[in-house]
């Protein structure tokens, strides 16, 4: 099946769709649409957005992890790992990263600690569900004890020209950090 990556979402069943991600990852990885490369999706539940990947990025390799991923086939170009992000040792560069996993505030900045370094130059790293911040069950709350603080860091850091991120874009519930180019 081809399509809109909104059309894709609503088939497979993944709800980034509905959180209205899928436009702003048109946007952003509109250069990839035809070209082989490397995702990462951190968080894959039932293996839905994986499906949706797979046929909008009709040339990429897509890997998912979770530590309790619904039983899923691996495909050709999808593979499902079972494991913690913490023991997870990736064996290529990864061209677009998604951290779609626990939303906790303590895996978002440990998730993207461990595995920036594993993302190309030029490469896009995604953080979704970022609402969740807010949310004492999240580990977030109105204390500001969430990620937040972490990611202003990181925009602060864009702002003054000091970080590896080249880009960064901020809608809604989704960020998107571009890695400078080496």
């Amino acid at each position: 099946m081809s399509g809109s990556l909104v059309e894709l979402a609503k088939f497979y069943g993944t709800d980034k769709a509905e959180h209205k991600y899928c436009g702003h990852y048109e946007r952003h990885l509109a250069e990839l649409r035809e070209r082989p490369f490397q995702l990462l999706e951190i968080g894959v539940q039932t293996g839905a957005s994986l499906l949706m990947w797979e046929a909008y990025f009709p040339a990429a390799q897509i890997t998912g992890i979770d530590i309790d991923p619904a039983p899923f086939p691996d495909t050709d170009r999808i593979d499902i790992l079972r494991v913690n992000i913490r023991a997870f040792e990736p064996l290529t560069l990864f061209d677009v990263i998604v951290d779609d996993g626990s939303h906790m505030a303590f895996d978002i900045t440990a998730t993207h600690h461990r595995l920036w370094p594993y993302l190309v130059s030029g490469g896009w790293y995604v953080i979704e569900d970022l609402a969740a911040q807010w949310m004492p069950f999240y580990g977030g709350g109105s204390d500001g004890s969430s990620a937040i603080e972490w990611i202003e860091a990181v925009l602060r850091d864009v702002m003054l020209d000091r970080s590896e991120v080249s880009e960064a874009h901020l809608y809604g519930q989704i960020l998107f950090l571009r890695k400078a180019l080496a």
